[in-house]
């Protein structure tokens, strides 16, 4: 049996999971200046080399805005590899973890599903 969820309905399931609207809290950084003075510090500890390195390695990051009271970055890198960490204090989390702190690792959801449906560019 084959079951299409259609994009309001797919939406609306991942609302129901992680508790509130993802729509407006995941956004595209594509550049040093979309970084917050916090972020740029804990993540990257002020070093615009490094972020230019790792965008030009693996392309754009996405902010999780206040998310269970947090900012977290996330960047695909070679596939299944994520880089995601807690900006507030530059901590990496693993992918399964950061899943499972959104509801959504019984699913079956990626993480790259969630950011192609929710994230604005």
């Amino acid at each position: 049996m084959i079951v299409i969820i259609t994009e309001n309905k797919f939406k609306s399931m991942v609302t129901k999971m992680v508790g509130y609207d993802l729509s407006n809290r995941i956004e595209m950084i594509t550049s040093w200046e979309n970084l917050t003075g916090s972020e740029k510090r804990n993540v990257f500890r002020d070093r615009k080399d490094i972020f230019n390195h790792y965008q030009n390695i693996y392309g754009p990051m996405f902010i999780f805005s206040n998310f269970k009271g947090h900012n977290y970055l996330v960047q695909n890198q070679k596939g299944q590899l994520w880089f995601i960490v807690d900006t507030s204090n530059g901590i990496e989390i693993d992918y399964y973890d950061f899943l499972q702190m959104l509801n959504i690792d019984m699913l079956g959801i990626s993480l790259r599903k969630i950011i192609d449906e929710f994230a604005e560019e």
